[in-house]
């Protein structure tokens, strides 16, 4: 059996890979917008008398298209949380060690 080729073919996978490269650049623009808007979100409604608290929040890139939310106040979790009996606080969901008197 005779091996084929199509005429043309490289440049198209070239292509190809070019499309892929900058659909990956976009999505990670716009995955950046919505973390700034969730972030601006989170400025709004966090209490107004917690000024640090508000200026502590902002966006963070993970890696392409992977960004979390940061609020870097070390009470950030607390108000969050809060800090009574029934707290549920999730696994691994910040950096900080939420400490709860025990009865």
């Amino acid at each position: 059996m005779a091996k084929e080729s199509i005429k043309g073919i490289d440049q198209v996978v070239k292509e190809l890979r070019k499309i892929g490269k900058d659909i990956e650049k976009e999505i990670d623009a716009t995955t950046s917008d919505i973390a700034d808007q969730i972030a601006g979100d989170a400025k709004r409604t966090a209490p107004a008398d917690m000024g640090k608290l508000r200026q502590s929040i902002y966006p963070a890139k993970i890696k392409e298209s992977n960004y979390k939310i940061v609020a870097s106040a070390p009470y950030a979790p607390y108000v969050e949380f809060g800090t009574g009996g029934l707290v549920n606080v999730p696994v691994g969901g910040f950096g900080y060690k939420i400490q709860r008197k025990r009865n």
